[in-house]
Formats: structure tokens, C-alpha cells, sequence
């Protein structure tokens, strides 16, 4: 939305952007459509309407050829005065072929961006590969105060430009191409055109970017959306002004198959002195007081082109970069001139959020939004919703593992579970060792038990890792499938139960289980440890007892001198650990901090936290992964609370593969064994390789991780059963959530008023 952006000029307060304005809107005669002439004088005639000062060069297109390199035709452009908006104009840019009927691509602009000045390359571009592209104008007042009318005007501009140019325009290929408001805006009008005037027929496509309010638009309508269209909905990793809730409502609602859609997500990246930032205003050109960059190149103009040549074109080539749901041809960025491949863009066929309403001016709890109560309402599950399910009560009472639990589960096999197949090669693949159990008695007060799972024929001290089990999942048998894959790979993993009959949330002794259970064990192991080589997995209590049961360890006896990590997957409330040892831990331990999209049990500002409070660990060795659900078809992959659990109920899927197995055990290489193959898996900072989740059978990926050095949480605490500001937090004091800590200008919800 244009009239939020501080780099927005408009180019009525430019003297000489006017006086060029004037003098071209003179010679084409204002509300005639011009003739044609050669391509390049008609090139020449569309870039005056450029500022020739005040403006930032656009470099050169580093695409010579393909989706995202400049088309083959010379572009003309025309206009005709607006009947539906005073002083504005339709304007229409197409190739200067006068001979053939053009697919038709309806323009959306932002508030405040009625001329196309603003958004110069990116129309050009479109015309140059084949298309005629009308811009409709609408008023920055009334789309403000009155959607109604703006949306008038969009259509009657629209309307005119068809009436004006119907000879040049082919009905039966049509794309929509808006931004901000006008995204919004896409699919009211495209339903029109589509169901109502029945255009498109052999093709329609939708790229919106950045969506406003949808206004003028139905359930049912959305419900009802010719399936045979394509869509690219896309957001900017930095943008604070549209809610990336907006893009997901309609991306979720509208009936576009998933074979069909996808949610692209562009992000900033820097080099060397050198900026990308994937701000709101990112589609707009040189006028508007912004540069073209690697983010229009690859991240929008290659998309369009592929998805229109794709959908209108039937090229079959380009499915993969327009809707590839996020394979590596279609995350491709392009490189810095230092040679370093520019941060990909993320993209699946299902839609998600990263960042809470407070982070954006237009939240998607405002009034002006009409779909905040018609649809998917994102943040407001009450407390007492999720009771219904589960309850801390219930949630507490565990029985005696001894008693209640049996001593072996069932593991359920891959083929149970969509047809994900395991991985067969490099990290996350089984390791070449078979897997032997010991049990121990607790040596502490509890009633639990101590194993030690270690690889078989190894005759020599191995590196131990520490397994932090969840409160109520008191043996190793609930995480067989990640255990085994770990100690297959050459490790020990130490086991430590930490029941006691009567529990008490946030007990010393819970921790004083773990530590005393942890060291009978290394004492069992002996020779055959190498506690210079240490890692700790926990899974929510147990991975809010990592920090301190770390310190324990690492500070206290010096283990892990030679490498160490920490793997922390939705960790519940920590304890015990104040807040200086975070500012003096050990700096050379790596950190992988994950939480899953579908976990309303344990607040991510726990997580959250965590990643921020480790002061001492750099950026290169820690990172933040958020782990997706995904579904195709009638197949669902739930990312939730208890996803690392492999026995009884939970299937082993790519979740585990992927998002565990692979990161637990590329993280163990790159600690013990310095591994850089290993370190670009674990803690790649988003890069491709570190992200991939598989594939569906079909070939399909799945939605990729999410990597983050920049962490948070986007959901309300309402949706979480162990919330942030709950008395049972020690931490709560000590960190202020990051949304908290933003400006709260102009954030004002219903619910709190």
C-alpha cells in the first residue's frame, strides 16, 4: 500500500515530473488513442514519461534470457481519459504489433500509484513479452473512506480500456497483476471478468502481491472461483504494512486447486555493503524513488512470466518456476557480484504467516478488514476452546512409568504414513550401526528408570548425546524412531527418566533427576564415552531444561571442550538458569531452536526467547527453524507438539526425516567432527539444502523449513495452552517478547477496545 511507504513520491509534488507529464499528455493527444509507430520510437515515447532527475537508475536485467529477461516486442503505450476518476487516465501498454489480439492482463495499482509511472518497468516488462496490460485508476480518497467506490472506478477504467482497445485485447487469455490495495482488490474483479463477463477460457492467471482488504467479495463467491485459474500470491518478508493474514485468508478460501496456487515469500538478503530489502514497496520502479534489484528480476518479473506463459501459453516448462512449491529452480535468486547466490525466495502450495498483527499498520483485526469475521479468524482460539482437548490438569497427570507404561511401543513403519519414503543417503539416512538398550535403575528419588542406547561394534570412546525426554513421555520407546536413527550414526544417547510420583511443575528435583540420571549413566559407559564430544536434544519440558542442564555439564566439568550443541525442540517454561549464564556460556556450542506450526501447547516465545538470550553463540552457529504443516490431495503432514514422538499414534513422516533425523544428526557431524557438508545442513541460515523437506509421492516438495536468525512469534497467546505471561514463567521478567517491543502505533483490535 503505497501511502504507508516513506520512499513513495508522488509525482504531483515534482516540478519536472509534471512539466514532462504535461508536455507527453499534450502530444498524445489525452484521451485519444494514439497510432502506431516503429518499436523504437514508441520505446523511446514510453520512457518519457519517466522523471529525467530525481529518480535511481534501474540497473541492467542480469536475465539475457528466459522468464524474467526482457520480451522481444517494442512497447507502445496509449491512453484515454478516465470516466470514472476526475483527472485520472486508463492507460494501455502492449506490444507495438497492431496486427494480432493480445492476452489481456488487468493492472491493480497501490493507493496513491494511480499513474503507472510508478510502476514503469515491471508494465513495460509485461508488454515486452507479449501482453496488453490496462491500468485503471482509482482515487487515493475514496479507496480509502469508500471501497466501494474505488472499486467502481477500477472497474469502469477496466471497462473503458476493453471498450477503448477491444480489437487488440484476446478475452479468451487474461491475467490480474495488482499490488497493496489493488491485490486486494484481485478477486472481486477477477471473479467479474471470470464468471461474470466469461473471459479467460483458455486461460486465466492471478498474481497478487502484498494484498490490502478484499473488499466486494463472498465466501461463496471465493468458493465458486473457476478452477481452471492459476495463482501467485506473494508477500514481503519485511513489509509492515500489509498483514501477511490478508494473503492467507485469500490464498486458503479461494478454489484454485494447490496444484495450482502458490504462497511465495520474498526475502531481504545483503552482501558486502550491498541491500535487498523485501519492503512493501518492492514492485515499484524508479518513479516511485526506489531501483529494479534482484528482488523484481527473480522474484517477481521471472514468476509472472513463467505463470503467464504457463496458464496462457501452455508452455509446460515453466510450471516448475511459477508454481514449483518451492523447488530449486523455482527459489532461485540470482548471485551478488562477488559471486554468492542471493538468498532464494520461499514458496509452497500451502500459506503461512511469520509475523504477530502488531507488526503491521493495516493488522487483520481492523475494522476496515470485512473478512476479519466471515473467515478463518488466525488469532483468537480462547483458552477454553483448547480445554476442550486438552487441559493442564490432564496434562500433568502422568502415571508411574514403571506401573503405567508399558516396557516396549510400537513403531510405526514409513509406509503407514502418506507414502513418505525414509532418506537413503547422507544425514538423516540410518547409519551403518545396529542399536543396543540398557536399562537402569534411577539412582535419584524418582520411580524412573535410566537407558543408554548405544551402537553396536564400536570399540572405541564415542561422542554422547543427552536425550531430554516431554513430561509425559518418560522412555526412549515414545522417540525410537529419531533415537535409533541418532545412535546408528555412532553416538551414545543417555536417557534419563525424571518421573517422581507427586509432580510439581518446575520442581528442582525434576532437574536434579536429569543430572543425576545422566551421570549413573556416563558412569555405566566409562571408557567408552567421550565426554569431550557432548550434544542435548530436548523435547518441551525436557527442551526447556537444556539450558541449564547443559551448564551443568559443560560449564561445571568442562565437558564438551572439543565440540558441543544444543538441539531445543518447543521447549516449555525454563528453569534454574538465571540470566547471566546465558551471557557466559560457552560460545563455541552450536544451537538449533525449532517449533512447529501446528504446537498450540507450548507458547514459541519460549523458543523465542531462548534463540535471542544466548548472547554468546554467534549468528553463523544458531538458528531458528519453524517446521510447517502441509497437505496435498487428501493427505495431511501435521507439524505439532508431538511430532518428534515415533510410537502408538505418531507415524514417522517427512516431518521426522527432515525437520529431525537430518538436522539432529547433521548438527552432531558439524559439532563432533567440525563437518562443513554438516554445518550447511544444520545451520545453513536458509539456504536450500538446509530447508528441503522431501517430496509428496507425486514429486510435489513439501513445504520447506522456515530458517530465521531473526525470530518472531506471529500467533496471539490465546491459541497456546502454556502461554507466555503465565506466573509459572521465570522468564517472563527477564525478556520482552519482540512484538511487545515494536511501536503499537495504530494497532488497535476489536478485542481491545
Amino acid at each position: 500500500m503505497a501511502c504507508g511507504s516513506e520512499r513513495f513520491i508522488s509525482w504531483r509534488s515534482h516540478p519536472v515530473i509534471c512539466a514532462v507529464l504535461l508536455v507527453w499528455m499534450l502530444f498524445s493527444g489525452g484521451a485519444t488513442a494514439q497510432t502506431d509507430t516503429s518499436a523504437a520510437a514508441r520505446d523511446t515515447e514510453v520512457r518519457e514519461i519517466l522523471p529525467d532527475s530525481g529518480s535511481i537508475p534501474c540497473p541492467a536485467n542480469p536475465i539475457a534470457s528466459g522468464y524474467g529477461a526482457r520480451g522481444l516486442f517494442g512497447v507502445c503505450h496509449d491512453s484515454v481519459a478516465s470516466s470514472y476518476m476526475r483527472g485520472g487516465f486508463v492507460h494501455l501498454f502492449r506490444p507495438c504489433r497492431g496486427d494480432t489480439a493480445w492476452p489481456t492482463v488487468f493492472f491493480l495499482h497501490g493507493i496513491g500509484a494511480h499513474d503507472p509511472v510508478n510502476y514503469l518497468e515491471l508494465l513495460e516488462h509485461l508488454a515486452s513479452r507479449g501482453h496488453a496490460v490496462i491500468f485503471s485508476p482509482y482515487a487515493q480518497a475514496s479507496a480509502m473512506a469508500r471501497p466501494a467506490a474505488a472499486y467502481k472506478m477500477l472497474r469502469g477504467g477496466f471497462e473503458q480500456g476493453v471498450g477503448q482497445w477491444r480489437s487488440l485485447l484476446d478475452s479468451s487469455r487474461m491475467g490480474f497483476v495488482g499490488h497493496s490495495y489493488g491485490a486486494g482488490a484481485i478477486p472481486a474483479i477477477s471473479y467479474q471478468w471470470t464468471s461474470e463477463k466469461g473471459w479467460g477460457g483458455a486461460g486465466t492467471f492471478l498474481y497478487s502481491m502484498a494484498p490490502y482488504y478484499s473488499y466486494e467479495i463472498t465466501q461463496q463467491q471465493l468458493a465458486s472461483f473457476p478452477a481452471r485459474a492459476t495463482l501467485i500470491m506473494q508477500v514481503f518478508e519485511d513489509d509492515y504494512i500489509n498483514d501477511h493474514r490478508m494473503a492467507k485468508d485469500i490464498f486458503d478460501n479461494i478454489c484454485i486447486p494447490l496444484a495450482h496456487k502458490n504462497f511465495v515469500v520474498l526475502h531481504s538478503d545483503s552482501s558486502e555493503g550491498l541491500q535487498l530489502d523485501a519492503v512493501h514497496e518492492v514492485p515499484q520502479g524508479t518513479a516511485a524513488g526506489l531501483k529494479c534489484d534482484m528482488l523484481d528480476f527473480y522474484g517477481i518479473w521471472r514468476l509472472v512470466d513463467a505463470l503467464a506463459d504457463y496458464t496462457l501459453r501452455n508452455d509446460t516448462a515453466a510450471r516448475s518456476i511459477a508454481l514449483g512449491s518451492g523447488c530449486c529452480a523455482q527459489m532461485f535468486m540470482g548471485v551478488w557480484p562477488n559471486g554468492k547466490a542471493v538468498r532464494e525466495l520461499s514458496a509452497a502450495h500451502t500459506a503461512y504467516v511469520l509475523h504477530p498483527q502488531n507488526r503491521f499498520i493495516n493488522f487483520w483485526n481492523h475494522d476496515r478488514n470485512p473478512r476479519y469475521l466471515e473467515t478463518t479468524v488466525f488469532e483468537d482460539h480462547s483458552r477454553l476452546r483448547q480445554r476442550r482437548h486438552t487441559t493442564i490438569r490432564n496434562y500433568m497427570t502422568v502415571r508411574p512409568g514403571s506401573a503405567g507404561s508399558p516396557e516396549s511401543l510400537k513403531i510405526v513403519r514409513s509406509e503407514d504414513s502418506a507414502g513418505f519414503l525414509p532418506i537413503d543417503s547422507g544425514y538423516g539416512a540410518p547409519g551403518p550401526y545396529k542399536v543396543t538398550k540398557r536399562t537402569l535403575p534411577h539412582p535419584g528419588l524418582g520411580h524412573g528408570k535410566v537407558y543408554i542406547l548405544s551402537p553396536q561394534g564400536i570399540d572405541h570412546a564415542v561422542p554422547v548425546i543427552v536425550f531430554l525426554h516431554g513430561f509425559t513421555w518418560p522412555m526412549p520407546d515414545y522417540y525410537q524412531g529419531l533415537i535409533t536413527n541418532i545412535v546408528s550414526q555412532g553416538y551414545h544417547v543417555v536417557f534419563p527418566s525424571y518421573l517422581l510420583y507427586r509432580m510439581v511443575a518446575g520442581n528442582r528435583r525434576l532437574y536434579d533427576l536429569m543430572v543425576s540420571g545422566t551421570q549413573e549413566a556416563l558412569g555405566i559407559l566409562g571408557a567408552d564415552a567421550d565426554t569431550s564430544r557432548i550434544g542435548f536434544i530436548g523435547h518441551s519440558y525436557g527442551a526447556g531444561a537444556v539450558p541449564a542442564i547443559a551448564w551443568h555439564f559443560l560449564k561445571l566439568k568442562s565437558w564438551g571442550k572439543e565440540g558441543a550443541f544444543m538441539f531445543i525442540a518447543a521447549p516449555w517454561y525454563v528453569y534454574n538458569f538465571k540470566p547471566y549464564q546465558f551471557s557466559t556460556f560457552p560460545d563455541h556450542v552450536r544451537l538449533l531452536v525449532e517449533v512447529f506450526e501446528g504446537d498450540h501447547f507450548n507458547d514459541w516465545r519460549m523458543a523465542e526467547d531462548l534463540f535471542y538470550s544466548f548472547t554468546t553463540i554467534p549468528d553463523k552457529n544458531k538458528d531458528f527453524i519453524i517446521v510447517h504443516n502441509d497437505y496435498y490431495g487428501d493427505e495431511e503432514l501435521e507439524a505439532e507438539h508431538t511430532s518428534p514422538l515415533s510410537s502408538g499414534d505418531d507415524d514417522i513422516d517427512a516431518i521426522d526425516y527432515y525437520a529431525l533425523y537430518r538436522m539432529a544428526t547433521a548438527l552432531a557431524a558439524a559439532s563432533f567432527e567440525n563437518s562443513e557438508e554438516a554445518h550447511a545442513v544444520a545451520l545453513g541460515n536458509g539456504s536450500a539444502v538446509q530447508t528441503d523437506m522431501g517430496a509428496w509421492p507425486d514429486g510435489t516438495p513439501v513445504t520447506r523449513l522456515t530458517v530465521t536468525d531473526r525470530p518472531v512469534t506471529p500467533h496471539h497467546q490465546s491459541i497456546f495452552l502454556f502461554s507466555w505471561y503465565r506466573l509459572w514463567n521465570k522468564r517472563r521478567r527477564h525478556y520482552t517478547p519482540i512484538e511487545k517491543a515494536r511501536p503499537a502505533w495504530l494497532y488497535r483490535t476489536k478485542k481491545d477496545q
